[in-house]
């Protein structure tokens, strides 16, 4: 089982709660990993509304300042960060990132000094990013696709995709993409723009306007260049394409575009549960 830092939130509205709740959905799956506590004292960094004056007293009362990210205004004085609004999950996994990677590299030099450090009960340090991912029990494995000509860039997505826990499966053509799609379902497709045969605006096409069953609504499709022309948004775009990405993939637009799916998918369910007639 991979080890998460627990993060606690104190005093959001329902609106950033449920967008925090889509976040450690997908941030449970990456490395560093994170899960939410539900008891902020026993959290290993509390994120709190500096708006609200109560979750910011309880803060204090408990001695959890200087493990605490505050965000919005006013200052929390004595806050290990302060992040500014609107809400910016990109902005709090790297505030986040740093926060426990400054923790490892303590623990680590403590380690190397003979020192005894001592922590409330909290968990070991986050495994660092070239740690081998590991599937945490009890969690659903995706699947995802990823589709390119060229074997070094198959093997480039898969390292870094695979860090999120997802199953990854490999097509070195547009043809092959359609295949595996029609056999399986996927969460994701990643598909290189150019490639000899279906490049990657037609295979997206054909992705988004085949038939799945009931209930199943094509994968998220995510187009890969090297390029970011205005022309080539376009057709992606034209073609039904979920988001435009450019290589090589930064860690954090991953983290975006997963996080913005589970977001959606969190608002769709919410919607149809209320929706539903008993």
């Amino acid at each position: 089982m991979v080890d998460s830092t627990r993060i606690a939130l104190l005093g959001f509205g329902r609106i950033e709660h449920a967008a925090f709740d889509a976040f450690f959905r997908v941030a449970s799956r990456r490395c560093p990993a994170y899960a939410q506590e539900s008891d902020f004292r026993l959290a290993d960094f509390v994120i709190v509304d500096a708006t609200d004056a109560v979750a910011c007293a309880a803060v204090r009362e408990a001695g959890l300042v200087a493990r605490t990210v505050a965000l919005g205004q006013p200052a929390l004085a004595g806050a290990l960060l302060q992040l500014a609004r609107p809400l910016n999950l990109m902005q709090v996994v790297r505030a986040l990132d740093q926060v426990v990677a400054a923790s490892t590299a303590a623990a680590e030099i403590a380690e190397r000094e003979g020192l005894f450090v001592v922590t409330p009960e909290s968990d070991p340090p986050a495994a660092p990013d070239d740690a081998p991912v590991r599937r945490r029990r009890g969690l659903h494995m995706e699947h995802i696709l990823v589709v390119d000509d060229s074997e070094i860039a198959l093997r480039f997505m898969a390292t870094h995709l695979q860090r999120f826990g997802f199953q990854i499966h490999l097509a070195k053509s547009g043809e092959e993409a359609l295949r595996r799609v029609a056999e399986r379902r996927f969460a994701f497709v990643f598909l290189d723009v150019r490639m000899e045969g279906l490049d990657g605006f037609q295979t997206c096409k054909a992705i988004k306007r085949a038939d799945y069953p009931p209930g199943l609504a094509a994968p998220t499709v995510v187009m890969l260049t090297c390029l970011a022309g205005p022309a080539d948004k376009l057709r992606a775009t034209m073609a039904g394409a979920d988001a435009y990405l450019t290589k090589p993939l930064r860690e954090v637009e991953l983290l975006k575009v997963v996080g913005e799916r589970e977001i959606a998918l969190h608002a769709y369910a919410e919607t149809a549960a209320s929706s539903t007639m008993r």
